[in-house]
């Protein structure tokens, strides 16, 4: 943009100029004309003026000579002849004087009024002669002075005419003076117009040249990454669009594979993010250079490639994929840094994973975090099993928004009573939430409950898990039923939250419910994430008056000596101990030590899982304190659930 602003001032600049000699030109040359038109007039009164002295100087000397004449043949035939000739002399004289004071200068006045009066001095002089011929002193004394005062008209008269003649030529010469002066500034305008057009001809030209090298700078911007110069995500869209419309007309297939660089992440971190843009770069030279003509290779975003392979069967995708993973094994080397980058490449097939551009995509994207879960390093196709699954799992996501914006109405709890093994009663139970969709009718938690996770939705269902369990629980004191502890789930996500504290105290209050028939669940691997961090938040739960419980207890690798440091209440035994526990006695020996050892460290112990008599008669023997599972009963909605604590009491 400051470029071509900067380019819009000097355009301007030049054309103010351009135009300031145009009009400099046009005034010189106006100018010129008008001068030389003024010139010319006031150069014809001179001329006219020169041409009258002329003709007065010729009329004054026939004037004289006829004078002459009338005065020497005064008695003669011709005497009459003269008079005549004489008097229309005299009046072509008088038109002549006229005329000429009609045009002549001012600068010429007193000269004029010289000979005027020099003439009129002559006239007198001739009349004066005629009226002393006779006297022949008197009349040559006249004589003498006609010629003196004739002398003296032709003197003036000369002086006139040259007087005349020098501001004709003076003025002729300032006409040429000023005329050469007009010509040159016309000239020198024409030339500075002409390079000053020329130049900014030429401008213009580059000027249009620069605009389409800058559009063709734009509009290879828009369709290409900047770091890598491969083509960006809308070409490489506009390009698998018009290969599907081909492929439908020839019937073929297409392939679309989607490569992510594994733990890339890693080497932003610890090199910089400038040498991670250079292993994006080399990467995509490789990808490239890999291909050849026979894809086309486009940078999605970040570490994210796309390829496009037109006519491509799947044992050709599967060639090509191998080839770019072999490609990756030899180490990239950034600056001072040899790297071993893997990748993850996901593939997609036209039409069996979809039939227009982004269904390809997904699918492609959805195979590479397949090939990312199997390992890395690998690739992937999405079969068609797992593309519904996936494209089940987007609606079920949906209608997951759907159910929690409507007020939570398609939720309820299940309830999975825990039976005190010595006596066989009812002690507690465990809150499992399920979905009523409207339309699937029961979803399993093993479908929606991981959705909910990833989408955050865990966080307003585990509130409301957490209210609803709190309300059954004071139902069950309200009809009359002993008082049972009932299990909550937390999840991961649920239990990190920095008011899960604060929300667990108020909705306690809210409901009136009493905390110490409330007991919260955590996993074994939430135990070992983060050991402090969850010791002061289970001792901030416990501080309420709930207690809490361990569930799943022996599936991850917890410390013997983080669970001793823990202030959990009660250990939960996973149900793959107690699967096998009254045919394998490894199984019975792990359950018979976890016990124990929950025993010793004064923790209340409950088995998950007890589908059969032999579990119970096991657990009665090595005392342990609850169980749960098939054998007693399966998770039961609210009504049936009543009715079972009611049959109990009973």
């Amino acid at each position: 943009m400051k470029f071509l602003n900067v380019h819009k001032k000097i355009f301007l600049v030049m054309l103010v100029m351009f135009v300031s000699v145009v009009t400099m030109g046009s005034i010189s040359l106006y100018t010129s004309h008008t001068i030389n038109n003024k010139t010319v007039e006031v150069m014809n009164k001179y001329t006219q003026s020169v041409e009258l002295i002329y003709n007065i100087r010729h009329l004054t000397e026939e004037i004289i000579l006829t004078n002459f004449r009338t005065n020497h043949e005064e008695k003669s035939d011709f005497f009459q002849k003269n008079a005549q000739q004489l008097q229309r002399l005299k009046q072509e004289l008088a038109e002549n004087l006229q005329e000429y004071e009609e045009v002549h200068s001012d600068n010429s006045t007193m000269l004029y009024q010289t000979f005027y009066s020099r003439w009129q001095a002559y006239l007198t002089a001739v009349e004066a002669e005629k009226n002393t011929t006779r006297d022949s002193r008197t009349g040559q004394s006249a004589k003498t002075e006609t010629r003196e005062d004739h002398e003296l008209v032709k003197s003036s008269l000369d002086t006139l005419l040259n007087f005349e003649k020098d501001e004709l030529e003076k003025l002729k010469n300032e006409q040429e003076a000023a005329y050469s002066a007009s010509t040159k500034i016309i000239w020198g305008a024409l030339v500075l117009f002409l390079l000053l057009g020329t130049t900014l001809l030429l401008y213009v030209k580059n000027i249009v040249k620069l605009n389409k090298e800058n559009e063709k700078k734009i509009h290879y911007l828009a369709y290409h990454d900047p770091l890598t110069g491969l083509p960006n995500r809308r070409l490489f869209n506009e390009k698998l669009s018009a290969s599907l419309l081909e492929a439908k007309k020839k019937d073929k297939s297409i392939g679309v594979m989607f490569i992510d660089i594994d733990r890339f992440k890693h080497v932003n971190d610890t090199l910089g993010h400038n040498k991670g843009d250079l292993l994006i770069q080399l990467v995509a030279q490789r990808l490239t250079s890999c291909l050849g003509n026979n894809g086309i290779v486009s940078r999605r975003s970040g570490d994210e490639f796309t390829v496009l392979l037109s006519d491509a069967d799947e044992t050709q995708l599967e060639k090509t994929a191998a080839s770019i993973l072999q490609a990756f094994k030899e180490p990239f080397q950034v600056k001072s840094s040899s790297l071993h980058v893997t990748s993850s490449i996901g593939v997609s097939i036209y039409p069996q994973n979809g039939k227009n551009p982004d269904a390809l995509l997904r699918a492609a994207d959805l195979a590479m975090y397949e090939a990312k879960k199997n390992g890395r390093n690998s690739f992937c196709f999405l079969t068609k099993e797992e593309q519904n699954k996936r494209k089940y799992a987007s609606q079920l996501e949906g209608d997951l928004y759907k159910a929690v914006e409507t007020g939570f109405d398609q939720f309820q709890l299940y309830f999975q009573p825990k039976v005190n093994i010595s006596n066989g009663n009812i002690s507690g139970a465990e809150a499992l939430i399920r979905w009523n969709h409207p339309e699937r009718g029961l979803v399993s938690p093993a479908d929606f409950l991981p959705l909910a996770e990833e989408s955050g939705l865990i966080i307003p269902i585990g509130e409301w898990v957490i209210r609803e369990a709190c309300l059954q629980n004071q139902l069950i004191a309200q009809f009359g039923y002993p008082p049972i502890k009932m299990g909550i789930n937390l999840s991961v996500i649920q239990f990190f939250q920095p008011d899960l504290v604060a929300n667990v105290k108020r909705i306690i209050e809210e409901t009136n419910a009493d905390p110490a028939y409330l007991e919260f669940e955590i996993t074994e691997s939430i135990a070992m994430t983060d050991f402090e961090r969850i010791a002061q938040r289970l001792e901030e739960l416990r501080y309420l008056g709930v207690t809490i419980a361990m569930d799943d207890f022996g599936t991850g690798y917890s410390s013997l000596n983080y669970l001793k440091q823990l202030p959990i209440d009660t250990l939960k035994i996973d149900q793959s101990f107690i699967k096998d526990a009254d045919l394998n006695p490894h199984d019975r020996t792990l359950v018979k030590t976890i016990i124990q050892m929950a025993k010793n460290l004064n923790l209340h112990v409950v088995a998950e899982g007890v589908e059969e008599a032999a579990h119970v008669h096991l657990l009665k023997e090595e005392k342990c304190d609850e169980a749960q599972g098939y054998y007693y009963s399966r998770p039961l909605k609210q009504s049936d659930f009543f009715q079972l604590l009611s049959g109990a009491a009973s």
